[in-house]
């Protein structure tokens, strides 16, 4: 074929015969069809080598998806591969309004770290998910102003905790369920503490509260008789001008003050009775917690 063709451009096409002109018009196409069929040939080698790339990277796969990068990637202890995770029960799942999850910050008016936490468990305690109360503890009140509302019961509740926890003593400190502590005033740390503690196992608890005059009673069914009944009476509402100390010409605001605590270790009913100096709108919490770990498994906000 090639020396055909060789041929065909040494001749002068008026120098031919009919026959000849045939002949070379014969060979040209043969020619011409041969050639096709050699692109036709390394088209489809082509093609074959791009989807052979394609079967090996996945389809939709970008190239760089296969370095360095995603090779440490598909070691590491998350999985890369899936794009949509399974969804997490518990924060996308309906919030669990008869076991919310408690909160329990240890604050001062004379620490001046002290309120934006108090701020935040104001805001956090209008929630349904959330019980909070507010410890005042009496440690500050050497630096200048005496918290009208702390008390060295409050302190030694703190250094309990703090005992329990193997955590340190500090204000704004804030325990979780009675199972962690952290800084009370980061509300990342906080949202994410109250979502992972609402997994945690809880225990059944049924309380009610009635007011006659002067006294506050509660009473209470609990589905384990080891647990202890905490009782806990506090108030909303405070607003305080402070003239001295670290806070000095500010006025605070403060909610879910606790006031008292009443303790029940067996029986179903307890009284209190609030003071008439007491100025803020009371409320009422009812929390079981394990006798030794101090690990708070069952909640409940009551009406008066």
């Amino acid at each position: 074929m090639s020396y055909s063709v060789r041929a065909a451009h040494g001749l002068g096409v008026g120098g031919v015969g009919i026959a000849r002109r045939a002949q070379l018009a014969h060979l040209v196409a043969g020619a011409s069809l041969v050639a096709g069929a050699l692109l036709v040939f390394a088209g489809c080698v082509s093609d074959a080598r791009e989807q052979t790339q394609a079967a090996t990277l996945g389809v939709g796969s970008e190239p760089s998806a296969r370095g360095p990068a995603a090779a440490a990637s598909a070691d590491s202890d998350v999985a890369s591969a899936p794009v949509l995770a399974a969804p997490i029960a518990a924060d996308t799942g309906p919030i669990n309004t008869a076991q919310p999850i408690v909160l329990e910050l240890f604050t001062s008016q004379g620490c001046s770290s002290c309120p934006p936490a108090d701020q935040l468990l104001g805001e956090l305690g209008a929630r349904d998910d959330v019980i909070a109360l507010s410890f005042h503890v009496d440690y500050w009140n050497y630096l200048g102003w005496e918290d009208p509302f702390s008390s060295a019961r409050w302190s030694e509740r703190q250094r309990q905790y703090a005992a329990r926890l193997g955590a340190r003593l500090y204000t704004p400190q804030l325990v979780v369920q009675g199972r962690t502590d952290l800084v009370g005033s980061d509300r990342k740390a906080v949202e994410r503490e109250v979502a992972r503690q609402r997994a945690a196992p809880r225990a059944r608890l049924v309380a009610q509260a009635q007011r006659h005059g002067d006294e506050i009673t509660v009473s209470l069914e609990r589905s384990r008789d080891d647990l202890l009944a905490v009782i806990a009476l506090y108030e909303r509402g405070h607003r305080t001008a402070v003239d001295a100390g670290e806070n000095r010409r500010r006025t605070l605001e403060n909610d879910y003050v606790v006031r008292e605590l009443a303790y029940v270790k067996r029986g179903d009913r307890a009284t209190l009775t609030p003071s008439s100096a007491w100025r803020g709108e009371l409320g009422v919490v009812v929390m079981l917690q394990d006798p030794e770990t101090w690990e708070v498994l069952a909640a409940q906000r009551l009406t008066l």
